[in-house]
Order: C-alpha cells, then sequence, then structure tokens
C-alpha cells in the first residue's frame, strides 16, 4: 500500500510538472517568414499565391491577431509575450512581388507587416525587386521596412585574409549602409534585423547588441524567452506552407531551454552556430527545466530527420543523429507535446564547415 501511494505520489508531481509546463508558456509571438509570392520563382523560397492567400484565410478565421513591428519590439524588449494567437508577418529580400501579389491579399485583411530590405539591390535597380516608390507604397499599407544588410552577404564568411576587426568592421559598414538609405527613402528606422540566410555566429550576435538590434534568424520556433539578438521564425516557402503545417506552427508554444552545445568530438565549448564539426553524426545537448519536460521532447535534424536520444541525467540529453550530415546550413527542431494537438518548439541552428574548414558552395 505504501508503495502505492508512493507511486501516485510520483504521478501527480509528473502530471502537475507537465501541467506547469502547459500553463506558463500560454502566450506566444509566432513570426512567419515569406520571399517571393509567386507561383513561377525560385521554388525553395517561395509562397504560390493561392497558399499565402490560405494562411491569410486561417489567420482571419481562427481569430488569430497580426500585429505591427513597433508592437512586436516592445513585447520583446520589454519580454512581455503578446496574448496567444498573435503573429507578426515578414518578407524578406524585396520582392517585387509583395507589392504585385501580397499587397492586394494582405489589404483585404488589413494586416500590417514587415519588409527586410538589401539595399544595394534596390539601388542598382535588380529585376524583379522592389523600387524604392513600390516600397513608399507598400509603406502606405501597413508595411514597415527594416534591415537585411546592403549587400546581403554571407555575413559569417571573412573574406581571403581578412582579420576579425576588418571583417567586423564590414558587416558594421553593411548594417550601417541599409539602416541609413531605408531612412532616408521612407523615414523608418528601427533597430531591427533580418540576418541574410540566415546565418550568423557570436560575433555578429555581440555587434547587433551593441548596436541595440533585435535580430532575426530564419531559424524556426515562437518567440519566448529567447536571445534578442537571434529571434526565430516560421519560414514558408518551398516544402513548408500546407494547410496542416500551417496551423501546426501558427499553434505552436514556445518552452524555455536553458542550455544547448553542439558537442564537436569530446569538446563542449559555448555553442557557437558555425562550426567545423570533427564528427559527422552532430550532437546537441540540450537543458531543459525538468524531468517531465526532458521525456516529453524530442529532437529532429532538418535536414536529416530522426535523432537518437539518450537522457544524461534529470534535466540533460544528448540528441545524435542517426546517419552521416552533410555540411551547410542546419538545425535542430525540439518539440514537446501540448495538449490538443498543439507542440512547444525550440530550434537551435549550425552551420556545418566542410572538413577541411571551407564553405560549402552555394
Amino acid at each position: 500500500m505504501t508503495t502505492q501511494k508512493h507511486c501516485l505520489r510520483i504521478l501527480i508531481i509528473l502530471i502537475a510538472a507537465l501541467a506547469g509546463l502547459l500553463a506558463a508558456k500560454a502566450n506566444a509571438l509566432v513570426v512567419l517568414q515569406y520571399h517571393h509570392i509567386a507561383d513561377d520563382t525560385p521554388p525553395a523560397t517561395s509562397t504560390p499565391p493561392a497558399k499565402f492567400a490560405e494562411h491569410l484565410a486561417y489567420l482571419k478565421k481562427e481569430g488569430f491577431k497580426v500585429i505591427d513591428l513597433q508592437t512586436a519590439i516592445s513585447a520583446i524588449n520589454n519580454q512581455e509575450l503578446p496574448l496567444p494567437k498573435t503573429v507578426l508577418i515578414t518578407f524578406d529580400d524585396g520582392s517585387s512581388t509583395i507589392h504585385d501579389t501580397a499587397l492586394p491579399l494582405l489589404k483585404k485583411y488589413d494586416y500590417p507587416f514587415v519588409v527586410f530590405i538589401n539595399t544595394d539591390a534596390v539601388e542598382q535597380k535588380f529585376s524583379h525587386t522592389l523600387t524604392w516608390p513600390q516600397i513608399k507604397e507598400l509603406k502606405k499599407h501597413g508595411a514597415a521596412i527594416a534591415n537585411h544588410s546592403a549587400s546581403h552577404t554571407h555575413m559569417v564568411r571573412k573574406l581571403p585574409n581578412e582579420s576579425e576587426p576588418a571583417w567586423l568592421a564590414r558587416m558594421r559598414s553593411e548594417i550601417a549602409q541599409a539602416q541609413k538609405l531605408i531612412k532616408k527613402h521612407t523615414g523608418d528606422d528601427y533597430p531591427v534585423f533580418a540576418y541574410p540566410f540566415g546565418e550568423y555566429n557570436n560575433s555578429l550576435k555581440e555587434l547587433l547588441k551593441e548596436l541595440n538590434y533585435i535580430a532575426f534568424g530564419q531559424h524556426s520556433g515562437p518567440f519566448g524567452n529567447f536571445d534578442k539578438q537571434s529571434l526565430p521564425r516560421f519560414p514558408m516557402g518551398g516544402q513548408y506552407g500546407s494547410k496542416e503545417d500551417f496551423a501546426l506552427k501558427v499553434n505552436t508554444q514556445p518552452f524555455e531551454v536553458f542550455n544547448y552545445q553542439l558537442i564537436n568530438g569530446t569538446d563542449t565549448a559555448t555553442f557557437d552556430p558555425v562550426m567545423a564539426l570533427e564528427q559527422t553524426q552532430p550532437t546537441l545537448a540540450i537543458t531543459v527545466k525538468n524531468n517531465a519536460q526532458l521525456k516529453a521532447i524530442n529532437c529532429f535534424l532538418s535536414p536529416g530527420g530522426k535523432t537518437r536520444k539518450n537522457i544524461i541525467n534529470a534535466t540533460t540529453a544528448h540528441f545524435q543523429a542517426e546517419t552521416a550530415h552533410p555540411p551547410g546550413r542546419s538545425r535542430f527542431n525540439c518539440t514537446a507535446p501540448a495538449g490538443e494537438g498543439h507542440y512547444f518548439w525550440h530550434s537551435i541552428p549550425f552551420i556545418r564547415r566542410n572538413s577541411d574548414d571551407s564553405w560549402v558552395k552555394e
């Protein structure tokens, strides 16, 4: 009888812990990332207009609140998450399809949105890129214009023989030039940045922090108590954004991850998302609040699929790729059930360089 009571007590504690996990993060901010809204642009970064229309209709039907950039900035800086079912819509790169195709659909619902532009493309009048008059027209209908660098370079990559100080000075110039032109042509001066290709490292994060910028990547997940210089967004181009996928992701909740490291051989030093991994099967070490959370979490590699889970102690587990993982941009997507078919979600991006420490050609 004593044993039964003991087991029942443990069960009650576990249920209470899981209930606390569910209740603790009732609020969330889901940020959506789009590029082209078209059927005939590069597939990996394109969302067909019919699919984009479905997304907006779903948000309206299900009672989501679409907020503007200033509201999002205030929520992030004050660490006060908005109400449940809150979304921020963003576009990267300044495709002319934002003006020609997305805008009429957004106007239908009176939804605000953010356009992150790389200003060299606008200044040089690249084909299929927004013009300054089009950008001003977007502003009249709820757009906030923000910084995506001047040249849309791979910011984490140094030039041959470039020193760390010279590289940082070049990155500072990329940000400053774009911000200056955006303010000149639109009047917008938001301290918000979107990393080109979603690529960043610890030095870039420190630079953005020094400049008092909030910064978004391209790794998936809702916003919770995350680093303000590596905020997640759900990409909606290419293979993503089906009805089921969209509904799943806009209803996700953040869960708190206290620590994570990529294990590089036997090295578990401070995490930096740009690494030359010695092992071909990356391993993520993740620490969360309690054992009940830990047991519920599963992590998947994107690309790459399933991982092997090895619980190390009451709050830490290792997740290792089941097969050899190719160099390039990747992320661990970690999820746990949140009830009613919804999920907690946390994503950890990383870039695996080639074995000789060179970059993958893109």
